[in-house]
């Protein structure tokens, strides 16, 4: 059974996406040391975990489903031009 090409990158992407969720899972804590000085962006982990987790799935989501619509349209202008030549 052959993948389209946005049905590929679909997989490909939901497999990036599981593979940078779980990668932080086994680390130690360890004391984390606070800004003294111009404290322009700071955010703990733990705090932003899930809202990221989410946020990451959905733009995984959103930029293959984005991928097999322009594979779509790239297939389907294909085929125009070449029924075009015979």
């Amino acid at each position: 059974m052959s993948l389209r090409g946005g049905r590929l990158w679909t997989i490909l992407s939901l497999l990036l996406i599981v593979l940078i969720t779980f990668t932080g899972a086994e680390c130690e804590e360890k004391e984390e040391e606070y800004p003294e000085r111009y404290p322009i962006a700071y955010f703990e982990w733990e705090n932003v975990r899930i809202p990221m987790t989410i946020c990451l799935w959905l733009i995984g989501a959103s930029v293959a489903k984005i991928s097999e619509f322009l594979s779509f349209l790239l297939i389907k202008s294909e085929f125009r031009m070449y029924k075009k030549k015979n």
